[in-house]
């Protein structure tokens, strides 16, 4: 499919499904762009799933919605039971999360070098920052 940031996602699906694909999931939490592709990459009557929270309001219009007869979800990718399961993976060396580890800071940087940081650019480059005290 190539690279999202140079294919249009709908104009990519329109191409190799036709009418659309049956569902589309919008899993980036990037904003709006992701979800204008997503609501444009299904068919008439086709399902949206959020799957990601997104990073501030974001717009839709929703005649779109109601005109094609597409249908916008929203759901929770994880249960307590999951978080468990990861936590016990972790402790018992099952699974590595170091590669999702992006950055290490100090408990005295967790403001300005993890929270700041997450609601300005740091969205755009972290995927998970640790903080140790």
């Amino acid at each position: 499919a190539g690279d999202p940031r140079e294919t249009y996602l709908a104009a990519y699906t329109r191409d190799t499904y036709g009418d659309g694909a049956d569902v589309s999931f919008e899993a980036s939490g990037a904003g709006a762009i992701t979800l204008k592709a997503a609501v444009a990459a299904v068919r008439n009557g086709g399902t949206i799933v959020m799957v990601a929270s997104s990073h501030g309001e974001v717009p839709i219009d929703l005649n779109t919605i109601m005109n094609s007869q597409k249908r916008l979800v929203g759901t929770l990718a994880y249960t307590n039971e999951d978080f468990a399961e990861v936590i016990t993976a972790i402790a018992d060396g099952t699974l590595d999360p170091s590669p999702l580890v992006s950055s290490t800071i100090s408990l005295d940087d967790a403001i300005e070098k993890g929270l700041n940081h997450l609601l300005g650019e740091g969205r755009n480059s972290e995927v998970k920052i640790l903080v140790r005290p």
